[in-house]
């Protein structure tokens, strides 16, 4: 029970405060979609993030039912990770824009840039680490 309050105290309190960051970063910046108009600012953002949930809860995620993260796992994940970044830095970049204005949506994703996917794709990384984190505190 020890183990899940605390990784539900983390996983609140990283949520909460990459949240803050986020509209602070945003203000800072002086800029209106983030994602759009700084995309590798804020995907660096959020990989911090990431990186730092992954080392917080490292011990949980690499050592569950008898597997140990090894060497080999290692490559692979470098291996996915960088064809990953290879689609998000050549292929999504080609796409056609979107026409969308901020009169006919509200939604951001449709005014988005391609550029826009970087920093969601990393904001996502950090939000599946903290699921993953809380998935294994709750098993």
């Amino acid at each position: 029970m020890k183990q899940l309050l605390f990784t539900i105290a983390i996983l609140a309190g990283a949520w909460s405060v990459s949240s803050f960051g986020y509209f602070w970063l945003e203000s800072l910046l002086d800029v209106e979609i983030g994602y759009n108009e700084a995309p590798f600012i804020y995907g660096a953002y959020y990989a911090v993030w990431s990186a730092l949930v992954l080392w917080i809860f490292r011990p949980s995620l690499v050592t569950r039912h008898g597997v140990r993260f090894n060497y080999e796992h290692s490559i692979w994940t470098v291996l996915i990770l960088t064809m990953m970044a290879g689609f998000l830095l050549v292929i999504l970049p080609r796409l056609p824009e979107t026409s969308w204005t901020r009169a006919e949506t509200p939604v951001e994703f449709f005014y988005a840039n391609s550029w826009y996917f970087i920093p969601k794709s990393i904001e996502i990384v950090f939000q599946q680490i903290l699921i993953a984190a809380l998935v294994f505190a709750l098993s």
